[in-house]
């Protein structure tokens, strides 16, 4: 696709991700989806309720994700706070 077209399509899957909400009785409270935007580029799109992660969690979480990830590209063994 087009940068243009990546960009529609992004936004319209994000809105419509959080159009789809979460239903807490039948649902699983995490997505996550990888779009693959150019050769070696992504965007990644993490979703998640309210009642799973909080605004003072989600940095710590985030970092911890992020860290892990890294350290696999690196081929280490990620270290994962106790």
């Amino acid at each position: 696709m087009e940068e243009e077209q990546q960009n529609e399509y992004i936004l319209e899957y994000t809105s419509k991700d959080k159009q789809r909400g979460f239903d807490l009785a039948q649902d699983a409270l995490m997505r996550v989806a990888v779009l693959r935007t150019g050769e070696d580029a992504y965007r990644f799109v993490w979703s998640f309720h309210h009642i799973v992660m909080d605004g003072w969690c989600l940095s710590l979480v985030t970092g911890e994700v992020f860290a892990s990830y890294f350290a696999i590209l690196a081929h280490k063994q990620p270290e994962l706070a106790l």
